[in-house]
């Protein structure tokens, strides 16, 4: 699928002011990312780059939803196992990194911000998670809510768990 040109202010129009002061206006610096460090207990160690302090998009930061979804995973295994798991908004895409370590037999991380997607597909190749191969063009995708989802049925079709955290947090989002 061809991604388009979209971050995610777009969405936001006039409750922008609702959001944290300037959370959406630095420019996507290297220099505002750090690397940490996840050891779940029955998994390899996750490394997952974001930025901490001050997220240049909601994206691009670890939130604790994302956290407390992964120890729901390994807790309930079975949930993700030998299934095809979609990750709706991945950020840094900890949730899909967890489900793949739990054996999913497929994960497609999607999130429609392209700055969050270039990092998550770092993440994903941080991890290792492709091997010495290339990452495949259907495993991180550009998935924007209510634009195009005919064509992401059609290209990728059903999933058997879709997992989604810290993703509904403005009216807007919900459209």
């Amino acid at each position: 699928m061809e991604e388009k040109e979209w971050i995610e202010s777009d969405i936001y129009d006039d409750d922008t002011e609702d959001q944290s002061p300037g959370i959406f206006h630095f420019e996507n610096d290297e220099d505002y990312f750090e690397t940490v460090e996840y050891n779940f207990a029955g998994i390899p160690m996750i490394r997952v780059r974001h930025q901490g302090d001050y997220p240049t998009s909601t994206g691009l930061a670890v939130w604790a939803g994302a956290e407390v979804g992964c120890r729901h995973l390994l807790k309930h295994p079975h949930v993700v196992a030998d299934k095809k798991v979609l990750e709706l908004g991945s950020g840094s895409g900890l949730c899909g990194i967890v489900a793949h370590y739990l054996g999913a037999s497929k994960v497609l991380w999607t999130d429609g911000d392209q700055s969050v997607l270039k990092n998550l597909r770092y993440n994903i190749g941080l991890n290792n998670l492709c091997g010495e191969q290339q990452m495949p063009d259907d495993i991180c995708v550009q998935l924007i809510w209510g634009h195009g989802l005919e064509k992401a049925l059609t290209t990728f079709g059903k999933q058997d768990v879709i997992v989604a955290c810290d993703c509904v947090y403005m009216s807007k989002s919900l459209k």
